[in-house]
């Protein structure tokens, strides 16, 4: 079998290799952690420009809804343009507070919905074919800012979960990265 006098003589050689083995396991996932963290920083770059963009769409769609409006001489309410103007355009609008974001988002969202209601109880702004392509641009960029806002979404939560966990948790604190907030 095997010869006990091997250890006792070569046990320094087994810590050693032990030791190497856990310093390597910690290298690798550091690695594993900047790897992860690089891919995930550009997706949701990505994503974010995406969304920017999006809620600048939203805006200026519905600011041309509007002026249809206007046009078909619809006294349409300040506080609902206020409202759409809340979306003024910002460089980063997930670098903003969340409560900040929210709030410029809900009160968008209200006052869209405002508009839309007025503009569908007036026939003569309703059978305008300029107002119908206003409204499927509207819609079509409701519904692209609506799957962005899912995939932002899950790539967070798939993150917070990932800094909750201790091993990977210690790792991302190093690099100083926190929870990330949602996206309504």
């Amino acid at each position: 079998m095997s010869d006990p006098t091997w250890l006792q003589t070569n046990w320094g050689y087994v810590l050693l290799a032990i030791v190497l083995g856990v310093i390597a396991l910690w290298l690798i996932a550091i690695l594993t952690a900047f790897v992860f963290s690089s891919i995930f920083r550009s997706s949701l770059k990505k994503l974010s420009d995406a969304l920017n963009l999006l809620l600048t769409q939203r805006r200026d769609s519905m600011i041309a809804i509007i002026k249809i409006l206007v046009k078909h001489n619809v006294v349409v309410p300040q506080e609902d343009v206020k409202s759409i103007n809340k979306l003024e355009r910002v460089d980063n609008f997930q670098a903003l507070s969340k409560d900040e974001r929210d709030e410029k988002i809900l009160t968008f969202i209200h006052g869209s919905h405002n508009i839309l209601n007025l503009a569908e109880l007036h026939e003569e702004v309703k059978n305008d074919e300029e107002y119908q392509l206003a409204l499927n641009l509207f819609n079509d960029v409701e519904a692209s800012y609506r799957q962005k806002v899912s995939a932002y979404n899950s790539k967070i939560l798939g993150f917070n979960y990932w800094i909750k966990i201790p091993t990977t948790g210690f790792i991302f604190k190093i690099i100083k990265w926190t929870e990330k907030d949602l996206v309504v």
